[in-house]
């Protein structure tokens, strides 16, 4: 079934009557290689479709009379939306495909189907929109990607002018890799488009292009630290207010979210028993409640005897990645639960962030 488009000049009978009497129809794009005709007549007009076959060639077929005179019956008389629906679909395109899917996409509240259709019609429609989708290949769909990937940025230009290409260095890492990135978000579209048809049940098989496999590795962000001179020129040019939540930032890693759960607690309680004394902990940072049995505690490695304490022979080293509550000048930081092993560090690890005054 061909697409549905909207034409004020042929979508309504008065607008039909106000046009020129002319043999030659008025053409309409329903699609990529379908186009819908009327021919005015001074007795009433008539519909007349034509399609572009594999040689490019175009070959007309006449629809049915236009309800210029009469009420359409979907049958021998149409009007404008029936003529659409008799035009021949003929065979089901990469084109096809692609507005189907953001025809789809559209209904279910895509807010980027205008991007979408733009880069679609510069890099998947020209190369690839005639092609029927069942003809596809593998080895077609992988030189296209890779043809993507190798091809220069295309830069915006006035109609009919030459390309705008943008300079590529094919030397540069990361020329190639934002290029490779381009590549894999076109075949997510396409193969978006494709998946869409095959689950519709208007293609055999999603063998083709599912064996075409995106670039490795080329959606990572690039990964930098600063130096001690930047973070000090950082810290310096942040204000009074902002730059000890950069501060803790920096030392910790956290986001922004989790700073803002960040809240001041004292330090560790008091061992209830022991004046001026810290309480012991287990493993896991829970209390020491109950002495380990001997054998326990030598097969833990931990000191045995008749003056020994329950205590490790070798004091375990603290995570690395769980660091201590944070000190700045609006007091003693201390957040709800570390993530331990997860801290994301975004200063050089055992760099020491110390704000200079400006």
């Amino acid at each position: 079934m061909a697409r549905t488009v909207r034409e004020a000049s042929l979508a309504t009978r008065s607008a039909r009557l106000r046009l020129a009497i002319n043999t030659k129809p008025y053409w309409r794009v329903i699609e990529q290689g379908l186009h819908l005709g009327y021919r005015r007549r001074a007795t009433g007009g008539t519909w007349i479709a034509r399609r572009r076959d594999e040689r490019g060639f175009y070959r007309e077929a006449k629809l049915g009379l236009a309800d210029d005179l009469q009420d359409g019956n979907g049958d021998g008389v149409l009007d404008f939306s029936q003529a659409q629906r008799a035009a021949p679909s003929g065979p089901y395109t990469v084109a096809r495909a692609m507005a189907d899917y953001l025809e789809d996409y559209r209904r279910r509240g895509g807010k980027a189907a205008d991007s979408i259709a733009s880069v679609a019609r510069q890099n998947i429609l020209g190369p690839l929109g005639d092609t029927e989708v069942g003809k596809l290949t593998t080895k077609r769909l992988a030189d296209w990607h890779r043809a993507i990937a190798e091809r220069p940025r295309r830069w915006r230009a006035r109609n009919g002018a030459k390309p705008n290409l943008a300079v590529f260095d094919r030397k540069n890492p990361d020329a190639v890799r934002r290029r490779r990135a381009t590549a894999n978000r076109l075949l997510t579209y396409l193969k978006a488009a494709l998946n869409q048809a095959w689950r519709a049940g208007l293609v055999a098989s999603d063998d083709a292009w599912r064996r075409v496999k995106p670039f490795k590795s080329v959606d990572l962000p690039v990964i930098r630290y600063l130096s001690r001179a930047e973070i000090t020129r950082l810290l310096n040019a942040c204000p009074a207010a902002f730059r000890d939540l950069l501060h803790v930032a920096l030392l910790t890693g956290c986001r922004y979210g989790e700073l803002c759960r960040l809240k001041e607690r004292p330090g560790p309680p008091r061992h209830p028993h022991r004046r001026g004394a810290r309480a012991r902990r287990t493993a896991n940072g829970g209390p020491l409640t109950q002495r380990r049995p001997a054998a326990s505690r030598r097969r833990a490695g931990l000191e045995t005897g008749p003056n020994s304490s329950a205590r490790c022979a070798k004091p375990a080293p603290k995570p690395a990645s769980c660091p201590p509550s944070v000190s700045t000048s609006c007091g003693t930081l201390t957040p709800r639960s570390w993530p331990c092993g997860q801290c994301r560090w975004r200063s050089s690890p055992g760099s020491s962030v110390t704000p200079t005054p400006a």
